[in-house]
């Protein structure tokens, strides 16, 4: 909570300075992702887990965002607030485990993406990086044996953007957002990278109503 309002407090002390547009956003994003799994090995060459990143449920965001023209330029900034769902599928071959099992993780996030671009009337085209930072996060992969989890408070990634004025005060925005960060980047086994490769890419469809 203490984030979600210094973050606030940024964006509506910028939107002081700026003289920007103040609004409330929300969206829907799909998620294209490749799923990755392999085996994992203890340090003596004995085969542990097999270990992998399955899907990342489809989700929503909310919060508010700042919209600026400057001549047939423009700049949008939105803080959003996000709720993710990651399964991961582990079997256990040092307890003889048949079949792997599928385990959920949940991060809360807020979202900070800002593009610029061309500003054509009623329509826009831009790009820019994406901030993402860690408010909260589950643990359930790391309660089993040798695995670590290496924490990220912030995410880097890009976005490119086609937004639409509906009228005076509605805008629609669809993104195309990548994530740089792997998603393995974050899960160890033994003190080494557990090398998962998938990444996050997200098509996101969203309204806004500015002042």
């Amino acid at each position: 909570m203490k984030t979600k309002l210094i973050l606030i407090t940024l964006l509506c002390s910028f939107n002081t300075y700026c003289q920007m547009r103040l609004g409330v956003v929300g969206s829907f994003s799909t998620i294209q992702t490749d799923p990755h799994v392999r085996d994992l090995a203890t340090s003596d060459g004995r085969l542990a887990y097999n270990f992998g990143f399955v899907k990342q449920e489809n989700h929503y965001s909310y919060g508010i965002g700042l919209f600026k023209n400057f001549g047939n330029l423009f700049l949008l900034t939105e803080g959003n607030y996000r709720e993710n769902l990651k399964t991961f599928s582990l079997q256990n071959y040092l307890e003889g485990e048949s079949e792997r099992k599928l385990i959920s993780e949940t991060t809360k996030t807020i979202q900070i993406p800002v593009a610029a671009g061309i500003d054509l009337g009623f329509l826009r085209l831009g790009a820019g990086p994406t901030f993402e930072f860690l408010l909260d996060e589950t643990q359930n992969v790391v309660k089993h044996q040798l695995f670590q989890r290496k924490e990220r408070k912030i995410n880097y990634g890009f976005q490119f953007l086609l937004g639409l004025d509906l009228n005076k005060h509605l805008m629609m925005n669809i993104k195309f957002e990548q994530e740089f960060a792997k998603i393995g980047d974050q899960y160890y086994f033994n003190n080494q990278n557990s090398r998962i490769t998938s990444k996050l890419n997200r098509l996101t469809v969203g309204f806004g109503i500015f002042m």
